[in-house]
């Protein structure tokens, strides 16, 4: 008989395989495209489906941050177009940090090589 893990393992499995990844990347530190979404779908569907907080997904999927869950699942919202929900506001709020911080970085790399152009 199998465990109620193993159970939600099993539908991970079959998440990756629709998706063309293997299990391992899946559930390991991979981050190419196709395997984070993937990833962020998993996750979304462990969380609906059995009701998982953010902490017991992390567990299953081998987090040890329940943060990581909370934004893959919101950003996998946004990815679907669904913004009413408060996590994917967070996932949201997040995402445009992380651009305008992109940004601000490559206007200063930008910038001092403006400048090491001017004084050379």
């Amino acid at each position: 008989m199998k465990t109620p893990r193993q159970k939600i393992l099993d539908e991970v499995a079959e998440i990756a395989r629709l998706n063309g990844v293997p299990m391992r990347d899946l559930m390991g530190r991979c981050r190419t495209k196709d395997v984070v979404r993937a990833r962020k779908a998993a996750m979304w569907f462990v969380w609906f489906k059995y009701n998982k907080s953010f902490n017991a997904v992390a567990a299953i999927f081998g987090r040890k941050e329940h943060s990581a869950v909370a934004f893959a699942i919101g950003a996998h919202l946004l990815d679907c177009g669904i913004t009413d929900m408060p996590v994917a506001r967070m996932a949201l709020r997040i995402r445009n940090k992380a651009r305008a911080w992109q940004k601000m970085k490559r206007e200063q790399v930008a910038a001092s090589q403006e400048t090491g152009e001017r004084a050379a």
